[in-house]
């Protein structure tokens, strides 16, 4: 199939809960003027307290290619799967709603599809912060990969950890919905599953997600029992992994590895008081400190995680000073 002859049409989910009136208008307009006209715009209004509601009705009435869903209030997952039984699409791209695509992405997505006949493209993110743009990518994958070596990079760390940044054939997806159960991480579990399946992934390296990280960031908001909800997603990754792929055990360590050191990262630059949390962490991390030990997680990150288990906190905090330091230092 060449390029010109791709015409499959893509649905774009996008869960719409209190975002600012400024974001929400540019993530809609860099759907509606996509390059690649083929698409279906599907607006989960999850509840929205605030004008979202009345913003996404407005931009239907004057997009026949918007379709807006209004519901209560459950949560991100539940929305992305409530656009997912919506779509009608032979491929599947997400997009939260204070985010935005590049105009021309889907358009070169395509074009990658029709040339790689893959399941899954990915495509890289420009991480926007208040004084600065930082590119994430893809690493330096080319060509096609099929789905067990797409997962081995994928629990290394070594593609974007979202279901954001990549467009899907409807056909991997099937029945599979969003972990509705999880507070943090249903994505990227989302995902795993997928990779599951049988299918090939290739890539499109240009700038197509824009991840709007303006705001404080999740690291510095406060620490709360919703990011033990870490924890629990990490074993059922394991279980869901090893259970197909035994020989990806390595993988899955270092997968487990660095979603320890998320959890311990958001512990340290939290903006409330932790204390109440130290024992449950400690008893965290020690359950899993010899995958930490067998992972690829670097050194210096290692030894952060082990110093919070075995020395006292004061002592913990002055360990990962001096590592902020070394890394500032490179």
């Amino acid at each position: 199939m060449s390029a010109d002859s791709f015409n499959a049409k893509i649905s774009i989910i996008v869960p719409v809960y209190k975002t600012e009136e400024i974001y929400l208008r540019k993530c809609i307009e860099s759907l509606i003027n996509q390059t690649y006209s083929n698409i279906e715009i599907i607006l989960v209004d999850d509840g929205s307290p605030d004008s979202c509601s009345v913003i996404c009705d407005e931009y239907a009435g004057r997009d026949s290619r918007i379709t807006v869903i209004h519901k209560q209030n459950e949560g991100t997952a539940a929305a992305r799967n409530d656009g997912l039984c919506a779509a009608v699409g032979e491929y599947i791209t997400f997009v939260d709603a204070d985010d935005r695509l590049s105009s021309d992405i889907l358009e070169l997505a395509a074009k990658t599809l029709s040339s790689t006949n893959s399941d899954m493209i990915w495509f890289d993110v420009v991480a926007e912060y208040q004084d600065r743009n930082d590119l994430w990518t893809n690493g330096n994958v080319k060509g096609i990969i099929d789905f067990k070596k797409t997962l081995q990079l994928f629990l290394e760390h070594r593609l974007i950890f979202s279901c954001w940044g990549k467009l899907i054939s409807k056909r991997c997806i099937g029945s599979l919905k969003l972990n509705e159960k999880l507070k943090r991480g249903q994505d990227e579990e989302f995902i795993i599953r997928i990779l599951l399946e049988n299918g090939k992934s290739a890539f499109c390296h240009n700038k197509g997600y824009f991840y709007n990280l303006l705001g404080d960031g999740e690291t510095r908001r406060g620490f709360t029992e919703k990011v033990f909800s870490i924890n629990d997603m990490t074993d059922i990754v394991e279980y869901e992994v090893l259970n197909k792929y035994p020989d990806l055990k390595k993988s899955v360590d270092t997968y487990i590895a660095h979603s320890m050191w998320i959890m311990l990262n958001q512990y340290r630059n939290s903006s409330t008081e932790t204390r109440k949390f130290e024992e449950k962490m400690l008893s965290v991390l020690k359950a899993h400190r010899v995958s930490i030990f067998r992972s690829q997680l670097g050194l210096r990150l290692k030894l952060v995680i082990y110093a919070f288990i075995y020395l006292k906190p004061e002592n913990f905090k002055k360990i990962y000073n001096k590592y902020k330091k070394l890394k500032r230092k490179g």
